[in-house]
């Protein structure tokens, strides 16, 4: 994805076909920003994989300084959390 026409024309130079806007420019609802190994979850002592329990209703929300929300989706299979922008 691209965020300026500089880049734009790069690729398109480059033969490429099909160029998606930068999400800074056109975010797409529920749209998967990060993947990470790292998870909240297992960092809390709340891992369900190691037979851990918590007491909190899902989802998770980060909250970034400007107050946009960022939902957590967590896939315990893979030991993978998504950050999702709503």
């Amino acid at each position: 994805n691209v965020s300026n026409s500089h880049a734009k024309a790069f690729y398109m130079k480059h033969g490429v076909k099909s160029i998606m806007p930068a999400f800074e420019n056109e975010p797409v609802d529920n749209a998967e920003v990060m993947f990470c190994k790292h998870c909240i979850k297992f960092s809390l002592g709340w891992c369900t994989k190691s037979g851990a329990k918590h007491a909190f209703k899902e989802p998770f929300y980060l909250v970034s300084g400007d107050g946009k929300r960022f939902r957590l989706s967590f896939d315990c299979k893979e030991c993978m959390m998504k950050v999702i922008a709503e």
